[in-house]
């Protein structure tokens, strides 16, 4: 990009921001555990447990991926 092809580009608003320590791109995994009843083949009844992963949208930076630092700046041409 030249000189001139800037000069004609209004400054643009830049804030400072980092990598949110919180999650991965924005997303959020969570433990999870459950039981469900359960019939054997032969009519006795007993309980499955389990664990798994779910995915959600992580709370700390609202699935952004980065958490803003302070207010931004204006950051003008030069």
């Amino acid at each position: 990009m030249t000189d001139d092809e800037r000069a004609d580009r209004p400054g643009e608003y830049v804030k400072f921001r980092m990598p949110c320590p919180c999650c991965d791109d924005g997303t959020r995994t969570r433990v999870r555990g459950g039981a469900r009843p359960h019939l054997h083949r032969d009519g006795r009844a007993c309980l499955l447990t389990g664990t798994g992963f779910v995915l959600q949208t992580c709370s700390a930076c609202d699935g952004q991926g980065y958490l803003p630092l302070g207010s931004g700046e204006w950051h003008g041409r030069g």
